[in-house]
Parts: C-alpha cells; structure tokens; sequence
C-alpha cells in the first residue's frame, strides 16, 4: 500500500491565516441574534428590519476581513457565492449548527486555494442520522467515494450534515473527528493532527508550569486523558482509527521540527514516569443512594439506573458497596440558575395552568409546612410567583430583594452585581420559588447573560414579570435558619445539629425524655415511643424503633434495631437485629445482625451475641460469645461460654433447649444439639 498521510490543518499559515479563527467569533455573534434568544424577535424591542441591518453590518465585517487576508495571500478568489449563500440561509433561519460551521467552511476555501487543493465540503461526505446520531458507516463510504476521486483536499471539519443537506456540527472540537474519519476512508498510514501544543502534556500547562510532552500513549489512555480535560484532542477523534489500526501523531504548528505524540494502540516502550498523564474536568454531579443490604437485593441497581435511562441522563462512572452506590452524571454546560431550570422546561412545558417549585438542593433545612405555605400564598393570590425571603443579620454573599417604598418587590440583585445601596439590604433571596408554569416559561425565553458571571440568572424572571405588570410576591421565611445552605463541611454540621434537635423537640412533645439534646443523636427516621428515656451519648440510626417506657443509654447506639417496650439497655452497640420487650441488657454488649432477642432476657458485660435466637427468660451473664445458635426459654449460661460456630470451612448452628444450664467456661463445637433441663 502505498503510504498517505492525512494532515489536519487549523489555520496556521503566517498572521492573516490565523486571523481566520477569530472570524468564527462572529459567527458566534450572529447565532447570537438570530438563534439563541439573547436578541429574539420576542423580546427585542428592535424591529426585524433593524436586526436584519445589523446583521447585514456585520456580514460585511466578516466579508471584508475574508478579502483582506485573500489579498494578503495573493490568491486567485472570489467568495461572493459563498457570502450571498450565507446571507440568504441566515435570513431563512438555518439553525445554530448552519450558523456555526461557516467559519470552517469559508476556512476551508481559503485554505484549499491557497494550497491549490480541491475543496471538499464536509456537508457531503459527513452524515448524521434523523436523530442527530453520527453515522460511521455511510460516511465511510461516502469519503471513500469522493476522495477516491482526488490525490489532494481540503475538507473543513466540525460539521457535517443530515441526508437532506440540513447542517450538523459536531461538540467542541469535532474538527479532531473529522480528520480521524478521513484517515480511516483513504486507509492512512499516519494521521497527523496540527495544533498550538507539542503534544499531549503530562499535566495541564494553565495549571503546572511547563509539564513534559508525552511521546508515546495509547489509544485508550489518551481517550481517559481526553474525556477527563485534555483537550489537545477530542475524545471520539480515537475511534475511526484505531478500529483501522493507524497511528495519530499530534503535531505543533508553531514548533514543526517537535516530534509530538504518537498515540498507538499498544506499545512495548517503557513509560518516562509512573503516571502517564494527569486531567481534570468539572461539572459532575455525584448521587448518593444508601439502603441497608443493598447488596442482598436483586435488581435493586438496575432499577435506580432505570430512572436515569427514563430521563435521557448518560452515567459516567457508578463506585457502589455493600450499602451504597454513587452515580456520576456530567453537565456539559453550567450556565447558572436559569439554565439549569431551561433544562427541566420539557417537564412542565405541557401544563401551563401548573405551577412549580424550585427548590436549591443546598437547602436540607426547609420544611415541608414552609414549601406549602409558600405554595399557597402563590395560588391563593393568583400571582406569577413567589419568592421565599429570609432576614439575615450578615447577608453577605446573597442576592438582595429589593422593595419599593410600598413594599412591593421591584427585582432580585445578585451580590456581585449590587450596588453598595442594593448591597446594604438585608433581606435576601433563599432560592425557593413557587411559579405559575406558563408565566415562568414566558420569562425563561427573554432572560440573558449580561452580568458579572455571564451566566442566565433566574432571579431574572422576577423583573421581567413584574415589567409586565405580573404580580411577583415575597414571603419573608419565619425561620432564617430554614433557608441555609450548605457549601462546607462546617455548613453540613451545623444542619446537622438543627436537625437532630428539631427531632429531639418533635420526640420529646410526644412524650419522651432527652436527658441532653445537644449530645444525643437521632435520625430522621427514628419512632421512639412514650415515656422512653434517652440519655447522653446514645445514638438512634437508620430505621430504629424504640417502644414505650424504655431506658436507652448511656452511649449506646443502635442502627437498624426494632426494641419493645420495657427495656433497658446500657452501653449497647447493636445493629440489624430484634430486642423484645422487659429485657436487661449490658453494658458493653455487642448485638450482631440477624439478632432476635425475645422477652425477659437479661445479658449482661461484655457479650457478644451474632445470628442467633434467644428465648424468653434465657440468661447470658457475661464473658460470653453466643454465635449462630438457637437458645430455647429459661437457658443460662455460665460465665465464659462459647459456641463455636466455625470448623474452619463452614459455620454451623447450636441448638440449646428450655432450661439448659451450661456451666462456666463451657466450649460448644457445633454442630451441638443440647436438650431441655440438661
């Protein structure tokens, strides 16, 4: 086979060729006004015939900077096709990704001339499916067919385009794929991809100072580097050729005589360092499931996935235990609090007469009496919206309300946007917010970016609706200390704290004893029943009940455990396991899972009960390890007592019937089976 090697180009031909990719920014500008809403035909107060003269203004800057490198270049040219072209499918509306791939187009062509290259263009040979899915193998034979038919080309990257012409851009760096694709259909030697770095970089050159180029990666972990940051090369660009087994070697076109990298599919060289290279990448969200024997329940993991596949949410990674499992979902774009509700629009965009509520999920401290309140002042009042407003001492950091002198809300500012006037408020925003949906549709379609942050603020909405004369009410929350977030590890203990003192308020209403609040720790789920007393250090976790007229504690925790009434337990650590009713226990008891304690049971220090039943009335005393067993009514058993549940293979259980007695210092290898009244 004779030896080809595609070259990617991006414009690096001396100053004027550079200045090409700035062009692309215009481009931007023009998606801008036409396409993404920030200038809509809705919400702008220009007419259509001031945006179209404005965006004939600036084709005609774009225009002429493309005539001025061309003349620079001392080409042969003439793009006046291209542009009338263009003119006429902007002003048909073609779509963002028209919009978006012109700069590569007009690129192309000057390149192409330049090199004196035939020009390909890549609407024709690069194919997307009706769903917007890249399809491989009709654009494998698409190139294949047209590049068979020219020894050289020039073919623009980042787009291609559905079967009816309708132009479809790849993400951010797409131009990589492209490149990849045509090496594959011309069965390439090489591949090389021309950038502005030597290479890929053991580390990120914003970050560390000067990191070392990597000569030799392989495919898989150059896509691992790519996916997580490394952006000298997007993370798809890896699979047309590696399926064809050819070599991509990234190149600097500011440094030609670098060597770069080779990325490969296997090598036998021995790596420069231990780690091969390091990236990051933000916007990832993690979601935490915790449940008690998740692991023992079948489907239970398939079925938390199944909710994110039912709303079109891809997982990037899912570390789990025995009890838990973290899904790791991604992002791409973060662009503040109104786009985040833009993504939730298809939930409600079909029942405009509902209303909803956003909620910040920093905010674990509201109550769910507050959030109806909230709703019921919005709907009662047949309002747009209301706010939920908060009070603060220091309300630094917080966006302020801002009230007219008859007290009606005039907007949200935000703190890095406020004026020192606006910033001497201190009534604050906490983020939740009930709206009418087809009013807060109306808004989202009419907020923009132009703030501190650039981001699309929701808080914006409230001042839209209120300019069209919509009622907007805000209701000062009675409780600050609802509405805190929680951003630190300090933060979270403080909601931690107020939490369990609002359950050991609730409990002890109902009638239980808290010896000392502050230090006992109850969970959200925890039933206590009357005339229980808790005292200091005892921990209640997980789904615990506890019933009437016990006494738990001191330092005793139990997570998992359902206990009768009546009975008493003194420095207990117990966990997935039963306790009945009337029993002594402790102190210094260890109560393993699969536990059932019946009634009138007394175990006294330092014994450990595992898997085992324990009948009414049966004594343990002390010093005593009872393991998979089943101990009939009225059994004691001495001092030193254990069942050897293990043979070294496999565990095997112990039968003790009613009225046994086994003495002090007693070893019972099982299987043992010991009768009544022995």
């Amino acid at each position: 086979m004779m030896r080809a090697d595609v070259t990617w180009f991006r414009p690096h031909l001396e100053r004027d060729l550079t200045e090409i990719q700035r062009l692309q920014i215009y481009f931007i500008n023009v998606i801008i006004l036409q396409l993404k809403g920030r200038i809509s035909y809705r919400s702008c107060r220009k007419s259509r015939e001031d945006i179209m003269r404005l965006f004939g203004s600036v084709l005609q800057e774009i225009k002429e900077r493309y005539y001025e490198i061309i003349r620079g270049l001392k080409l042969d040219l003439s793009l006046e096709e291209e542009f009338a072209q263009i003119e006429k499918d902007f002003k048909a509306q073609a779509g963002s990704d028209y919009a978006a791939s012109r700069g590569e187009f007009l690129n192309g062509k000057v390149m192409a001339a330049y090199l004196g290259y035939e020009f390909v263009d890549a609407a024709t040979v690069i194919r997307f499916d009706k769903n917007g899915n890249f399809d491989a193998d009709k654009t494998d034979k698409l190139l294949s067919k047209r590049l068979a038919k020219c020894d050289r080309a020039v073919i623009p990257g980042f787009y291609g385009a559905y079967e009816d012409g309708t132009v479809k851009t790849f993400s951010r760096g797409g131009s990589d794929v492209t490149g990849s694709l045509v090496a594959k259909a011309i069965k390439a030697d090489l591949y090389e991809n021309w950038t502005d770095v030597s290479g890929c970089l053991v580390a990120d050159p914003r970050i560390i100072d000067n990191p070392q180029p990597i000569h030799v990666i392989t495919y898989r972990e150059l896509r691992e580097l790519s996916y997580m940051g490394a952006s000298v090369l997007h993370e798809d660009a890896v699979f047309p050729v590696r399926k064809a087994g050819i070599p991509i070697n990234i190149r600097n076109t500011n440094d030609p005589e670098a060597e770069g990298t080779l990325i490969v599919e296997s090598t036998c060289q021995k790596p420069e360092y231990t780690i091969t290279g390091i990236a990051g990448k933000k916007g990832f969200v993690a979601v935490s499931i915790d449940k008690d024997m998740m692991n023992s329940e079948v489907g239970f993991c398939r079925k938390a996935l199944q909710a994110f596949e039912e709303n079109g949410i891809s997982i990037e990674h899912m570390p789990s235990g025995i009890d838990t499992m973290t899904v790791f979902v991604h992002q791409e774009e973060q662009l503040g609090t109104g786009h985040a509700v833009m993504q939730a629009l298809p939930e409600f965009k079909d029942d405009p007469e509902g209303y909803v509520l956003v909620v910040c999920g920093d905010t674990p401290l509201l109550r769910a009496e507050t959030i109806r309140d909230l709703t019921d002042t919005c709907i009662s009042n047949g309002a747009s919206a209301a706010v939920l407003t908060a009070v603060l001492d220091n309300p630094f950091g917080y966006g302020r309300v801002l009230r007219d002198e008859k007290g009606n809300m005039t907007c949200i500012v935000e703190q890095k946007d406020g004026t020192p006037e606006q910033l001497s408020v201190h009534e604050i925003n906490t983020g939740t917010y009930v709206f009418r949906a087809k009013d807060l549709i109306d808004a989202l379609g009419r907020i923009d970016n132009k703030n501190a942050q650039g981001e699309y603020y929701l808080t914006d909405v409230f001042g839209i609706m209120i300019r069209d004369g919509k009622k907007v009410i805000p209701k000062i929350c009675d409780n600050p200390e609802e509405t805190e977030g929680v951003n630190s590890r300090i933060q979270l203990a403080e909601a931690d704290r107020i939490l369990r003192l609002r359950k050991a308020e609730e409990l002890m209403a109902e009638g239980v004893s808290i010896i000392n609040p502050e230090n006992t720790y109850i969970g959200q789920d925890v039933k206590v029943g009357r005339d229980t007393i808790l005292y200091p250090g005892t921990i209640l976790e997980s789904h615990t009940v506890i019933g009437e007229g016990c006494v738990i504690g001191p330092d005793t925790q139990l997570t998992d455990v359902t206990c009768g009434s009546f009975t008493h337990l003194n420095r207990v650590y117990a966990h997935e396991c039963k306790i009945g009713s009337y029993n002594e226990i402790g102190p210094f008891v260890h109560l393993r899972p699969n536990t059932d304690l019946h009634d009138h049971i007394k175990i006294g220090n330092f014994v450990e009960v595992k898997n085992s039943t324990v009948g009414n009335g049966t004594k343990l005393p002390h010093l005593i390890y009872c393991g998979d067993s089943d101990l009939g009514e009225n059994v004691n058993f001495g001092c030193g007592t254990v069942t050897v549940n293990f043979d070294g293979k496999e565990k095997h259980r112990c039968k003790i019937d009613d009225h046994a007695f086994i003495g002090c210092n007693t070893n019972l290898v099982a299987p043992v089976h010991i009768g009544e009244r022995v």
